[in-house]
């Protein structure tokens, strides 16, 4: 099979900057003729390798692997111990220790860009969460949360312009480095966020430029979560007093439209966490219609992500996803 024409979207995967993991993400797309990666930054590599050698090291792992779409993820932790632990890597409170790692991802992005020569959007995704304790959850926190988070990522955008200027990264006088603002999980675990379930709340920023990222299993175990839970997961309680819209998947898209430049594809089933960041097949969504959906509306230069919360480890559940999603667009 010819794999370079089976893929007609921008297909990649997802890894950080270790040798391992670099060199199984592109075994993949060498192997699948895909044209793109996502480099999910690492707080403990960040902290150890300065952001020009990060740089060097993805730049130089890419440079000859057939990549022509790159984009970058903030580093985000997986669970949190404490609401004070998780508030101090949260952007919508404005914390100084998480705008410093997201603005040197945002620069790690620019050098890589300017190194490798890309002519493609590069989306630089963040979250806005909002976490409380249990007592603090209301819509007048959600609100706060929402003015505090939209105000960092305008000033996050406003340094990737700057950038983009300098280096040269400009196409369509428009620059090549993106915001994006990514849909969240209903359920975090140990703590409670109030903020960016709803396709409408993510894309309040579209017209100050703030794109958006759609993945595939937060909006599945969100829009479940409408219809099946109550009381568990109270910031996401919130929505339904909040928003009167519906949400399904035609509605969802609808709503984002070619604000979508980035998108998390994986698989999900019912709302909590155990439930989230599927290999394809694993769970209840119908991807082949979102495919479709998406084909649609979207440009042609959209980034579709593999992204397996545990896929750093089992790389055959990455492959496994990427053959189906192969299949779901020759057919």
């Amino acid at each position: 099979m010819n794999n370079a024409k089976s893929v007609p979207i921008v297909l990649g995967v997802k890894c950080a900057q270790s040798k391992d993991q670099f060199e199984r993400a592109i075994s993949l797309t060498k192997k699948y003729s895909l044209r793109s990666i996502e480099i999910q930054e690492v707080f403990n590599i960040m902290e150890k390798i300065p952001t020009e050698k990060r740089a060097d090291i993805v730049a130089n792992y890419l440079r000859n692997a057939g990549i022509t779409h790159i984009a970058y993820h903030y580093p985000i932790k997986s669970r949190w111990d404490s609401v004070e632990e998780a508030k101090s890597y949260d952007l919508a409170w404005k914390s100084n220790k998480i705008i410093e790692f997201s603005r040197e991802t945002i620069k790690e992005a620019v050098l890589v860009a300017s190194k490798l020569k890309i002519n493609n959007i590069v989306p630089v995704n963040f979250h806005l969460f909002r976490f409380v304790d249990k007592k603090n959850i209301s819509e007048k926190e959600k609100e706060e949360g929402l003015k505090t988070g939209e105000k960092v990522l305008l000033e996050l955008k406003d340094y990737a312009d700057t950038l983009c200027k300098e280096y040269g990264l400009i196409k369509d006088n428009k620059p090549l480095i993106q915001i994006t603002r990514e849909n969240n999980p209903p359920d975090h675990g140990t703590v409670d966020g109030l903020l960016d379930y709803h396709p409408l709340e993510i894309v309040r920023t579209k017209d100050k430029g703030i794109k958006n990222c759609l993945d595939f299993a937060h909006l599945e175990q969100y829009m479940n979560y409408l219809k099946e839970g109550k009381g568990e997961l109270p910031g996401a309680d919130i929505d339904k007093k909040y928003y009167a819209e519906k949400v399904n998947w035609d509605f969802a898209i609808n709503a984002l439209k070619e604000n979508i430049i980035l998108v998390h594809v994986n698989d999900a089933y019912g709302y909590k966490k155990e439930g989230e960041g599927l290999e394809m097949g694993a769970g209840n969504i119908d991807y082949r219609r979102i495919f479709e959906l998406l084909r649609e509306i979207s440009n042609e230069n959209v980034i579709y992500t593999i992204e397996i919360k545990d896929g750093h480890i089992n790389w055959n559940k990455v492959e496994n996803s990427i053959i189906k999603i192969i299949e779901s667009q020759s057919t």
